[in-house]
């Protein structure tokens, strides 16, 4: 993980022929990881890591500090799956908050958004980390191609049994 970049502003309109044109000021190094979990059974997989430098032009994220999110909110998250530049997905709805570490939602992921923040819909706080969730893809055998999973999203009484898993940000804070 320390010779991992976290650069900012990889965006579609920053695209060239061989990647993407950043700002060297938008580079950043890990100079220290503070805390890791590795826990299967409770969906928690994270770091918490310090930079080399510290980031500028940046305001941190509003995340939940109390409470737990409710069976009936909305979520939606930001990222760069599958090495793409940054995406988002929205209308997502909680279906399962029973376990105390983690929770479940009808995210539209892909290997490579692990980590990326969830936000709740209505608040906009941060209310955990996407951590593992279902196949990407699916085979259709009538085409003879892969397509990407979505969700049936079921409905707010009665969501789709399948989500992604996300760690409560409420487990990562007190580190």
């Amino acid at each position: 993980l320390r010779e991992q970049k976290i650069i900012f502003n990889v965006r579609s309109i920053n695209e060239v022929d061989k990647g993407y044109n950043v700002f060297n000021n938008s580079i950043y190094e890990c100079s220290e990881i503070v805390k890791n979990a590795f826990n299967p059974d409770e969906s928690l997989d994270f770091s918490v890591i310090r930079l080399k430098k510290k980031v500028f032009g940046r305001k941190p994220l509003v995340m939940r500090t109390k409470g737990m999110i409710s069976s009936s909110d909305q979520v939606f998250m930001i990222g760069h799956p599958l090495g793409l530049p940054l995406v988002s997905t929205s209308n997502a709805l909680v279906n399962d908050t029973a376990n105390p570490h983690f929770f479940k939602a009808t995210l539209d992921s892909f290997q490579g958004n692990s980590g990326s923040p969830v936000f709740n819909s209505k608040t906009f706080e941060v209310e955990g980390i996407l951590v593992n969730g279902q196949d990407d893809f699916l085979e259709d055998s009538s085409k003879g191609c892969y397509r990407n999973q979505v969700y049936d999203q079921g409905t707010v009484e009665a969501p789709s049994i399948l989500g992604e898993s996300v760690s409560r940000i409420s487990e990562i804070l007190p580190l």
